[in-house]
């Protein structure tokens, strides 16, 4: 699922790469996510996000930008 999520990110936000560095960054991801402290942002029940830490440093912070934005309006996250 967070594969997913950072695919879809990535496509939508660097579009300075090309389709071969697309699928390196993707077929890095599940042993780099593995490293890391990775926290599944939920409102209620529902999934918006993800983040990975690595020493104190954010390396990842992943968002579903239409629910994060209908969702916010009343309520607070949980991780």
């Amino acid at each position: 699922m967070i594969h997913q999520k950072s695919n879809k990110s990535v496509t939508a936000t660097h579009d300075f790469l090309n389709f071969d560095d697309k699928q390196e960054i993707q077929n890095e991801i599940p042993s780099y996510l593995s490293q890391l402290d990775v926290r599944l942002w939920y409102v209620e029940s529902s999934l918006i996000g993800f983040s990975a830490i690595h020493q104190n440093h954010l390396e990842m912070f992943f968002y579903i930008l239409m629910k994060l934005a209908k969702d916010m309006e009343n309520k607070s996250f949980n991780y």
